[in-house]
């Protein structure tokens, strides 16, 4: 819902039941509802997709999985080109972008809420988004705390410093998977390195969504229990 101008009464959108004060094309207001909780409702949409909104644009846009040639050995051949970006890790960073679709089928459920199976579809999903974000969040939490910046996983887990390869072969190129994408910095050693920051907010924003969705699913109760969904 939107206002047309200022002082103008809402626009309808959807086919579901209004609150009195809109313009629809059924006219089909139900006066028992306030506006103040399809306002709230509308507040909740936003509130959890700018959360999405900033993960998406910022932590996981940064995000550098190695993906190029090793480091240059002997000229003229500077490696065989290698890949971690479709690991095992990124692909756990991946469903978390599954949780874009929460917000928006809430909206569909609120705009259509006399369908009753827009209302079952977000619950659905917020069933299935609890089970992947605990597991996202634990199989994370392995990494970070078991795997970043050891010599025996090394590029296997995407939550590694950076400057892993120049700590560890910054001359010799041995492992693979060490990419040239990004400059050695001189006098880096292994003490030096530190989780980088990308796979660290994912962590962390697997956990968020976690509680987000648990949020999402007693909105959807109280929603239904208010009226706004049925």
């Amino acid at each position: 819902m939107s206002t047309l101008f200022a002082g103008a009464p809402f626009k309808h959108m959807g086919s579901g039941i209004s609150p009195s004060g809109t313009v629809s094309p059924t006219f089909n207001y139900d006066d028992d509802i306030p506006l103040r909780r399809y306002v709230g409702a509308t507040l909740f949409i936003f509130f959890s997709a700018g959360f999405f909104f900033y993960w998406t644009a910022v932590p996981l846009a940064n995000t550098v999985f190695v993906d190029g040639y090793p480091q240059f050995g002997i000229p003229p051949s500077p490696g065989k080109w290698t890949s971690n970006r479709y690991g095992w890790e990124w692909w756990h960073i991946w469903l978390l972008t599954l949780n874009g679709a929460l917000p928006i089928l809430l909206a569909v459920a609120l705009t259509n809420n006399n369908i009753d199976e827009y209302r079952r579809l977000h619950k659905f999903a917020g069933i299935g988004l609890v089970l992947l974000n605990l597991w996202v969040f634990l199989v994370l939490t392995i990494g970070w705390f078991f795997m970043c910046n050891s010599n025996g996983w090394g590029g296997w887990t995407g939550c590694i410093d950076y400057r892993w390869c120049c700590a560890n072969y910054a001359g010799s190129g041995a492992q693979g998977w060490c990419s040239n994408v990004a400059p050695c910095v001189p006098n880096v050693l292994s003490g030096d390195l530190v989780r980088n920051q990308e796979m660290t907010t994912h962590w962390a924003f697997s956990m968020i969504f976690f509680l987000l969705t648990i949020w999402n699913l007693t909105i959807n109760a109280d929603f239904r229990e208010y009226g706004l969904l049925h």
